[in-house]
Formats: C-alpha cells, structure tokens, sequence
C-alpha cells in the first residue's frame, strides 16, 4: 500500500523513462536482496537444522533470485527469506508501471495498480493452475491501488487547513482497528473482505499520517537522529532481521542462557539487536551497493539520481497484511 502511494509521488515528481524507471528500481531492491539470499542459502545447505522450510535447493534459489513466486516443500508460497514475498509483488508492479509509463506518467501508476487489483477477480485462486498464478491472485495485490488512491486524497488535500487533532484520531483509530479487524481472519481472507475490513483502515492510516507530516509536533518530534538512522536502515533491518532474531532463539540464548525469548526482556533484547544488525548491514554492504544506482545518470531520459531521502530513494517493505506467511493448500 505505501509502495502504491511512493510509487503515485515519483511519477507525479519526476519525468522519467520505462525502462530507467525499472532499472533504478531493481538496483535498489535486487543487490542487497540477492546477497542475503545467497547467504542464507550457504547457511541452509552448511547448518539445515537452524531453518523451518528453507533448504538447500538450488531451483530454489533461482527462482527466489528472479522473483519468481513457488511451493516450497512445506507446502508454503514464499522464497529463500521468507519476508522476500513481498518483494514479488514490487517486481511484479515495477513492471507494471515500466508498462504503463509507456504511455505517459500522469496515470501511469493508477494503470498499473488498477491492474494488479484485477487479479484477483479475473485469476480465482482456487483455480490457478501454478504456484506463481496462485500467488498473483491473492487479495494483497489489490492493495496496491489503495496506495495510490491515498496518494491521489493527499495531493488535494495537503493544501488545505486540516484541523490536526481530527487527524490525529483518525489515523489512530485506523491503526488500532488492523490489530481488531486481523481477528476477524474469516472475513478478512475474502476478496473483499480483506479489502474493506483491512484495507480501507490502512488506506485511512497512510493518509491520515502524511497529512499530519509538517502540521503536527508530535510528528516532527519524531524525526530524531535514531528514528532517521532506523529509517535509513529499514531495508536492511526488514531483511535481516528474521534471521537474527531465529539465531538469537535457536542458538545464543539457549547456550548463553542470557535471556528467554518468550519474556519482555528477551524480545526486547531480541528486536534491539535486529535493528542493530541491520543498521550495521546498512551501513557496511547496502549503503556500498547503493552505488550502483550511479550507473543510471550515465543513461538518457532523466536528471542525475538525487541523493539523501529523494523519493526514488524509498523501499517499501511495510507489511500490513496476514500473506507473510503464505500458504498454499497442499493440493490446492
């Protein structure tokens, strides 16, 4: 959903060509996804003991390298890094909107989630004959185009004298009922069930926090040294962090006897360490790879890349949804 609303401001900010569009993208997302893939793969086949579902499978690891969604041996729709599921259904739209940019960029990025919320109605899941066609039409593709609709709100609505504390309890009340709304799991996992009951809350919740954005002090409060070194390394964090929390599990607080997983202090010790990891792999290997996006100004069709936080900068790895563990039924 946050991808569908960045994806709606960069077209909206800056001209820029299909197939550059794509490529800035993929060097973004690709390198550093590839490397904690590989990585983790090396582990599997050394240490398989230490993973629920990832083996040393080396089709695996192609698809997973490609994008390509498929059933592992548990039975399970997700690749190597098990939160990697969502970064299937980026490509998948970053294609999309390379497509769709093709034939101008005012509506390129409501084409292209317009279209991917078609999925689901035109490819029924319980039909689709292959893992990746199974994947695609799930709910969660819809959810695209709710970004890019918030996005559509905010543009008219930005300028406008908003009163802040209506606002406020708006965006609170729709981050309060995801929590609720995921109990009612029944309703939820249908087409439009899932839609309405969790999609319109977190449509509501983008929204209502990028207006807050410059009209609140609560909100610039937040814009902290940390909250800005753990934004910048949100990506990093967001792929590594399963990895450091399940040794942390598995392996050092059994043998150092340090902590219990299952205390608060254990899963405080446990999330402190993860977003340290994952600030140092940002820092070591993300920020280095981010070099690569260098190669792009030598390519015609659009202005240098900016540096900082431009908002070709941004990946989005928010995950709003219950697909994080997505499971085909066996047989389905």
């Amino acid at each position: 959903m946050i991808s569908g609303f960045i994806m709606a401001y960069i077209c909206a900010e800056q001209a820029v060509a299909p197939g550059r569009f794509l490529l800035r993208r993929t060097l973004r997302i690709a390198p550093l996804y590839w490397l904690v893939t590989c990585a983790a793969f090396g582990l599997a086949l050394l240490a398989p003991h230490l993973f629920n579902s990832t083996t040393g499978n080396w089709s695996n690891l192609l698809k997973s390298l490609l994008f390509i969604p498929y059933l592992k041996e548990n039975g399970t729709v997700m690749p190597v890094i098990p939160v990697g599921w969502t970064l299937n259904c980026e490509m998948l739209f970053y294609l999309a909107m390379s497509a769709c940019l093709g034939f101008g960029r005012k509506h390129a990025a409501l084409a292209a989630a317009a279209g991917l919320a078609m999925l689901p109605v035109v490819v029924r899941a319980d039909l689709a004959d292959s893992p990746a066609a199974w994947f695609y039409s799930q709910p969660v593709m819809a959810e695209f185009l709710f970004g890019v609709l918030a996005f559509m709100a905010w543009s008219r609505l930005r300028k406008l004298e908003l009163w802040v504390p209506v606002l406020a309890v708006t965006a609170a009340l729709s981050a309060l009922s995801l929590p609720i709304l995921e109990w009612q799991r029944g309703a939820a996992t249908a087409f439009a069930g899932r839609l309405f009951l969790l999609g319109v809350p977190a449509a509501t919740l983008v929204l209502s926090a990028a207006l807050l954005d410059g009209r609140c002090r609560a909100v610039a409060a937040l814009k902290n040294r940390v909250a800005l070194i753990l934004g910048d390394a949100s990506y990093s964090i967001y792929l590594s962090h399963i990895f450091v929390i399940e040794g942390l599990r598995k392996v050092v607080f059994p043998r150092t006897g340090l902590f219990d997983m299952t205390t608060f202090a254990g899963a405080f010790a446990a999330l402190t360490t993860a977003a340290l990891v994952g600030v140092v792999i940002h820092r070591l290997v993300e920020r280095p790879l981010m070099g690569l996006r260098s190669y792009c100004n030598g390519l015609p069709g659009t202005p240098p890349l900016a540096s900082g936080h431009a908002a070709g900068d941004v990946v989005v790895t928010v995950d709003v949804s219950d697909q994080s563990g997505a499971s085909r039924p066996h047989g389905g």
